[in-house]
């Protein structure tokens, strides 16, 4: 019996103090990271998965600060909505239509915004887009030929633009010298 509880003592402290804490601590670490990119950087690597170029990237990144208001609408707080899409029931990702924006009913909602973003991208692949556009007016043009956006094309360009040109500045302020 004595030898029983000292193999348990010896065993059990060592497995509990050792094993069990590294675990949660990688948990924790993990939460600890998603935790601190924000929705732009979180949508960049989600993008960048899908192995598009970099302007297609840049391009994207700017029509989503449009459509959420630099994130802060409520369907990107809320539903993790952040390309302000309807819901299909071709877009596997979208958790259903009961998301609510401009007194409208039947946004997506997605799980996460790296869902927005697959399903973004698997939208555009659905619907026959180019996804080879030399600027954002090629880009905002298709989108409205396609009635992605009801707004009048010059002012959704000019937004898109307006944001797109931010991102390269950005880009270039994190460029070493």
């Amino acid at each position: 019996m004595k030898k029983l509880l000292i193999i348990i003592f010896i065993t059990f402290p060592l497995y509990a103090n050792n094993a069990i804490p590294e675990f949660n601590l990688d948990y924790k670490v993990e939460k600890e990271i998603n935790k601190e990119l924000s929705i732009e950087e979180k949508l960049r690597l989600s993008l960048s998965k899908k192995n598009l170029s970099d302007t297609l990237i840049d391009y994207l990144l700017a029509q989503a600060r449009h459509e959420t208001g630099l994130y802060t609408n409520s369907l990107t707080k809320k539903h993790n909505n952040i390309f302000a899409r309807l819901h299909s029931p071709k877009d596997t990702l979208s958790m259903g239509g009961f998301a609510w924006a401009e007194g409208r009913k039947g946004y997506a909602h997605y799980k996460s915004i790296d869902s927005a973003a697959i399903s973004q991208i698997a939208y555009l692949g659905r619907m026959g887009y180019s996804m080879k556009w030399n600027n954002t007016k090629e880009f905002v043009w298709e989108l409205k030929r396609r009635r992605y956006f009801t707004a009048p094309v010059e002012r959704y360009w000019w937004a898109v633009e307006l944001h797109y040109r931010n991102i390269q500045k950005e880009k270039q302020l994190k460029q070493p010298s």
